[in-house]
């Protein structure tokens, strides 16, 4: 998820970075690190992202609608690429993918939100000075240097955040909404993260993913009550999550599955705590689970484990709290898919488990399920 500004990493990096689930941003500062600058990961519906710290992003996995970015529509198991080049930021969510480069022009491909036309190569928006962005399937969102928030594609439940405006490939802005600091985008709803440390939320509510209470849908910005000091945020299809300053980790929306992790299975319209979750540095929303980076390079997950993406060597079932993902120390960023997880370690490396019906773990053969985490060999 997702997630993934300069000063407000998302979903992975290499050098340092603060989590965002859906939008994927990668901070260029350095720290005790085994490589001098960042890179970041980011993962869609069956499909998975790789961006090396020279800014060249690498795709596998799903590629029905052009996802992997390479001009065709097949998919693949190894990494494909360069995609695109001199990127700074990207995210994926569903099955598309956005991505901003240094100059602050804003890109995206696959399915192309508002149109559903299918788009297999790297397609400008026209919209300059982007430092984050965040897409997934319906609606993109993107943060610009000034703080301000744009959005694009359908506006069916409101996830433009702007009311009564139509479809557009060309982003508006959301004029109720300033001094933004992160994005997330679910499918339906939008996330945003202000300076302040407050939370709003917009859009589709079917089941309570924008934390505000009830279920109805939001067609402006909304605070999230009783949420503050959080620092990063993660949204996937129908629920959302929040990471603070604290270290612990809250979540609200749909957990027929245990994906809120608070030992239930009943779905929360308001925010509730993780149970037995501390010292948390970054967060990742995924389709059926959440993920947790602890400050101590390990990672723990929570959610269902149909297809092993609870990385705990076996699969079926669920976990209602979060449990350690066996195998896999010295983490620095994490990334949760629909089906599958993402993990880059301290060394450089990357790593994936979970189902890999279309190769997104990186692993032949396809459609085997990997309930521990196995090594990604990029190009």
């Amino acid at each position: 998820m997702k997630r993934k500004t300069l000063s407000y990493a998302t979903k992975a990096l290499l050098a340092t970075a603060m989590f965002s689930s859906g939008s994927l941003f990668a901070i260029q500062e350095a720290q005790a690190c085994a490589v001098p600058v960042a890179a970041a990961i980011t993962a869609g519906i069956d499909s998975s992202y790789y961006m090396k710290s020279d800014g060249t992003v690498y795709s596998w996995g799903a590629n029905a609608y052009g996802q992997l970015g390479n001009t065709t529509f097949t998919e693949s198991s190894a990494p494909v690429g360069p995609v695109l080049t001199d990127v700074m930021a990207f995210d994926s969510g569903g099955v598309n993918v956005s991505a901003v480069r240094h100059d602050g022009t804003a890109w995206f491909w696959g399915i192309e939100p508002a149109t559903n036309a299918k788009v297999n190569v790297p397609k400008q928006l026209s919209i300059e000075n982007v430092k984050d962005l965040t897409i997934h399937s319906s609606a993109g969102a993107l943060l610009k240097q000034d703080g301000t928030v744009w959005t694009f594609g359908m506006n069916s439940f409101g996830q433009l955040g702007v009311s009564g405006a139509p479809n557009t490939t060309t982003p508006i802005q959301v004029t109720s909404l300033t001094d933004v600091k992160g994005i997330e985008a679910g499918d339906g709803h939008i996330v945003a993260l202000k300076n302040d440390g407050t939370v709003w939320s917009w859009g589709k509510n079917d089941l309570g993913q924008l934390g505000i209470g009830g279920r109805i849908n939001q067609k402006v910005p909304v605070q999230v009550p009783s949420l503050s000091g959080v620092v990063q945020v993660s949204a996937i299809e129908f629920f959302s999550m929040a990471l603070k300053s604290d270290g612990t980790v809250w979540a609200w929306g749909e957990n027929s599955y245990g994906q809120l992790g608070d030992e239930t299975q009943v779905t929360k319209d308001v925010p509730t705590q993780v149970k037995n979750l501390t010292n948390v540095k970054m967060i990742a929303a995924g389709r059926y689970n959440g993920m947790a980076l602890k400050e101590d390079g390990t990672v723990w997950a929570w959610g269902y484990n149909g297809f092993g993406q609870l990385g705990i060597g076996t699969t079926g079932g669920w976990k209602l709290a979060p449990i350690q993902v066996q195998g896999l120390t010295d983490v620095i960023a994490i990334e949760a898919g629909y089906h599958h997880n993402l993990a880059i370690k301290k060394d450089g490396t990357v790593w994936a488990w979970g189902y890999n019906n279309h190769g997104q773990v990186g692993q032949d053969p396809v459609n085997t399920r990997y309930a521990l985490p196995t090594q990604v060999i990029i190009p």
